[in-house]
């Protein structure tokens, strides 16, 4: 995937709402600690990726306050102009409320952030982790 490529972000929610981030608005993204999984069964067949730690900042924007309110992030999807994508999870502790315990939100009047990392991961405050991984 090349970065001249994407067109969007798609992020879902735990309460299967979803927000198109366009590629303008991202500043920023990171997925690292990607593991892929295969479900089988008679019945069924799934892949699937998930991201240990994730990082993303955007514009502030009206429009993106559901992603600075909630941390209930699941889902990224990166989508391409020719229609392509990449998919993967989030890690994801449900908390109080659906509340994802790995996500942290900061926000200035500029920009979103947003941090998903495992807990062993989450001493430092969001603008202290400037290392990778998180």
């Amino acid at each position: 995937m090349n970065i001249e490529t994407i067109d969007h972000i798609e992020l879902a929610f735990e309460n299967c709402e979803e927000l198109v981030i366009p590629a303008a608005d991202i500043r920023f993204l990171y997925a690292s600690g990607l593991t892929e999984s295969i479900r089988y069964s008679s019945d069924m067949f799934a892949t699937s990726k998930q991201a240990k730690y994730f990082r993303l900042s955007v514009t502030n924007r009206p429009a993106y306050d559901r992603l600075a309110k909630y941390n209930d992030l699941v889902d990224v999807r990166l989508k391409q102009r020719d229609g392509k994508s990449v998919y993967f999870s989030v890690e994801y502790v449900e908390g109080a409320g659906g509340n994802n315990e790995n996500q942290r939100i900061e926000t200035t009047q500029d920009e979103i952030y947003v941090h998903v990392r495992p807990q062993e991961a989450r001493t430092a405050t969001l603008k202290e982790s400037e290392g990778y991984p998180l």
